[in-house]
């Protein structure tokens, strides 16, 4: 049976639980509400994973945290990287189509520097995750007279042998993913034939509806297919934090009379707060225009207006900046982009996209 122990607040307290919270649906609410709002949300989220993860990796170096400890900050520290599940599972199902692939099709494309934040946090937190299932889970310290629990859509006790194998099948094979889709996306292999010849006719239907003013036609559909699934999957992980906490009986991890709790959950929640003033007031980018003066010219005129999903981390390819483009997971060989200087070309090439 479960022992009655206090929990490590400073860990995953209630105000530390409740930021990660805010942030999490605050981004999948931001690219609908307030699209200018979520570049900084995910890189501010991703500073807060790395602030958890790295007190995580000393606890553990140090030998002073519970394997219990352990669990509930690697669903805090992981829990946004479940929603690739979903998306890995789509695309067994379709074959790995381009055209049903929601990643293709992002509310709002992310920005270099959150791509390469996020792919070192995504290895970093899944090597220490199998690390953890395979080894630290035996050898970090514990009450042997007291029973610890995980969730897995039941209460399953942590140390059962089915369970740590599940979680460690499951982490390896997102880390698997995760390299083959980084080889593919940097040219370390060619990919099969039929993949190839797949990306290649979309990218000429692509090029299709941007010369023809037309949007993708499920475009849409897909987008809230990846909303309605991040919703779900974040759902399910903060069920899945609050229910460990119940079943073995942590105390003392519900207080928001600290600093460390409250720093947290102010901050994420004044950026929740922002994505809806920036909502409710449409004068809001007149506002910003007003005080710090127009932006400057030159460079491209094309927007990223469309978004909503969270990214591959892996992909160091430029996002699609268009309404219609996605992004694109590989450059097959021989397409090398088009370098010529002259004047039709660079015509083109400062005509902005198509609304």
């Amino acid at each position: 049976m479960a022992c009655n122990y206090g929990g490590n607040p400073d860990m995953y307290g209630l105000g530390v639980r409740m930021g990660f919270y805010l942030q999490w649906f605050g981004i999948v609410i931001a690219a609908w509400m307030a699209k200018s709002e979520v570049p900084g949300l995910r890189l501010v989220h991703s500073f807060f994973v790395s602030a958890a993860f790295l007190a995580l990796i000393l606890q553990a170096s140090w030998n002073t945290i519970r394997p219990i400890d352990t669990y509930i900050m690697l669903l805090l520290t992981y829990g946004s990287y479940y929603c690739y599940l979903p998306v890995y599972l789509w695309r067994l199902v379709t074959v790995w189509n381009p055209f049903w692939d929601p990643s293709r099709w992002p509310v709002v494309p992310t920005t270099s520097l959150f791509r390469a934040l996020n792919l070192v946090l995504l290895l970093a937190a899944t090597s220490f995750q199998i690390w953890f299932w395979s080894t630290g889970i035996n050898t970090l310290p514990r009450d042997p007279t007291c029973d610890e629990y995980g969730f897995f859509f039941t209460k399953v006790p942590l140390h059962a042998g089915l369970f740590v194998a599940v979680n460690l099948v499951f982490v390896i094979g997102l880390l698997i993913s995760a390299t083959l889709s980084l080889a593919l996306s940097i040219g370390c292999f060619i990919p099969p034939r039929w993949i190839r010849k797949r990306e290649r006719k979309f990218d000429r239907q692509l090029d299709r509806l941007e010369g023809q003013d037309e949007d993708y036609p499920w475009r849409r559909e897909l987008q809230f297919l990846q909303n309605a699934s991040n919703l779900t999957v974040l759902s399910v992980v903060v069920v899945a934090i609050g229910l460990t906490i119940q079943w073995n009986n942590l105390n003392g991890v519900s207080d928001l009379s600290t600093t460390s709790q409250l720093i947290p959950l102010i901050v994420a929640g004044g950026q929740l707060l922002h994505v809806l003033y920036v909502w409710f007031n449409p004068r809001h980018d007149r506002e910003i225009t007003r005080v710090i003066g127009p932006p400057r010219r030159g460079g491209s005129k094309r927007s990223s207006t469309t978004g909503g999903t969270p990214p591959d981390p892996w992909r160091f390819r430029r996002p699609a900046v268009g309404i219609v483009r996605p992004e694109r997971s590989f450059r097959p060989p021989g397409r090398a982009a088009n370098t010529s200087s002259s004047p039709s070309s660079s015509s083109n090439s400062a005509q902005p996209a198509a609304p």
